[in-house]
């Protein structure tokens, strides 16, 4: 994982060079579908979202297709999770791009019209993205 960092050293004139403060700023990178995997409430909602096939809305076949899935690989993976309750297209297609931005997915979103889906994945980023800030905050170190 790669994080960008910037460090200045804060010194107002008045201050000793001991009680000075080391001040680190981490940027948090972007979630990725990875960090979002373990939420199983989402991926359900996914699924019932993304499974279905319908002549007139995109699914996770135009998703994946997308990304760089080949026909064959397509229909691999349907035949694959065809009938079964425990695995899906969807998240098998998640799976293999976890290390995908959820911002990226958030574009093969607007590119395909699923507004249904984008409402979904941007409670989920709310929530998270608070979530990933406090794991990558601000750090102060006393030198």
């Amino acid at each position: 994982m790669f994080v960008s960092l910037t460090v200045s050293l804060y010194s107002p004139p008045d201050y000793p060079k001991e009680l000075q403060i080391l001040k680190c700023c981490c940027s948090a990178p972007p979630p990725k579908i990875s960090d979002l995997m373990d939420d199983k409430d989402l991926l359900d909602s996914l699924r019932l979202k993304l499974d279905p096939s319908h002549c007139t809305i995109k699914n996770w076949k135009n998703f994946a297709s997308r990304w760089g899935m080949s026909y064959d690989e397509l229909t691999l993976l349907e035949h694959r999770t065809q009938g079964s309750v425990s695995h899906s297209p969807t998240q098998e297609f998640l799976l293999r791009y976890n290390q995908k931005t959820v911002g990226e997915l958030t574009e093969l979103c607007r590119l395909y019209q699923r507004i249904d889906v984008l409402r979904r994945w941007g409670n989920v980023l709310h929530e998270t993205g608070s979530e990933l800030r406090h794991h990558y905050h601000s750090i102060r170190v006393r030198i």
